[in-house]
């Protein structure tokens, strides 16, 4: 509860970033996230890596008929599969994130070959959730056709929350 939003902080924040030409993104993790996100107004969703299987929860989503990015970590193919062809058929664009689900992620395991396997296999645009200590595995990802990357910062590593001490800070 001490790091989630109220709506106000939450329409705060997004007017903040419409005035600076950045378009508000946050994850649900519930279906009131979801409603909380529709009453102010979000473009799109993301979801996190646990999300890929709660398939009600996409469902949900998906038929608020915007554009969802969805996070892989932790899932096998065909639970990638799954997820993408029910999205698909409800008739909203899709993008997955590879994510492999380590905080900080080693180099060794961030496997970006999936990139364009993914990208064949599912013939949707690919993105990567980059969870490593640098700039470099995005870049990288980019390399081998992501079209989008999610790289979490922060501005003190000793913050309270999950995402702090994996994060990087600007200037690093």
């Amino acid at each position: 509860k001490k790091t989630n939003f109220s709506i106000e902080e939450h329409i705060e924040l997004k007017n903040l970033c419409e005035s600076l030409g950045i378009i508000y993104l946050c994850t649900p993790f519930s279906r009131d996230g979801v409603d909380l996100l529709e009453d102010i107004g979000v473009d799109f969703y993301k979801t996190g890596s646990g999300e890929m299987t709660n398939l009600p929860l996409i469902e949900y989503i998906a038929k608020k008929g915007k554009p969802m990015i969805v996070s892989t970590g932790m899932s096998e193919i065909n639970e990638i599969e799954e997820t993408v062809n029910l999205v698909k058929s409800i008739g909203t664009p899709i993008i997955i994130t590879h994510c492999t689900s380590a905080y900080p992620c080693p180099y060794e395991r961030v496997n970006l070959g999936l990139i364009p396997i993914y990208e064949k296999k599912f013939n949707i645009p690919i993105g990567l959730s980059d969870h490593s200590r640098s700039i470099y595995t995005s870049l990288a990802a980019i390399a081998l056709g992501a079209c989008v990357i999610e790289k979490h910062f922060t501005l003190d590593k000793m913050q309270k929350g999950p995402d702090h001490p994996s994060s990087i800070e600007p200037y690093e």
